[in-house]
């Protein structure tokens, strides 16, 4: 299954920022859901991320067999930060 990562601000293969104030560092504590249709699919929490590749990674493997358009809430209590963004499963 391909994830599209058709998300605004977000990079790619070294993962680290996610967009110009948000960052993921070795160690953080971060928590992700991922909603479709008005419900809860997804939700869990990873201690060990180093970068928002980890996090897509975990959630690929999660969703394996979904597809659609999801919204995707992403909290990083570490850094005292979160947010949302559209993502398209295919």
């Amino acid at each position: 299954m391909n994830m599209m990562m058709n998300m605004m601000g977000m990079t790619g293969s070294n993962g680290m920022t996610i967009d110009t104030e948000r960052e993921i560092m070795m160690g953080d504590r971060v928590f992700a859901r991922l909603v479709m249709g008005g419900r809860t699919i997804v939700e869990f929490m990873m201690n060990r991320i180093g970068s928002i590749d980890d996090l897509f990674v975990e959630l690929r493997q999660m969703t394996r067999g979904l597809r659609g358009l999801a919204k995707l809430i992403i909290r990083n209590q570490s850094r005292g930060w979160g947010m949302e963004r559209k993502l398209m499963l295919n």
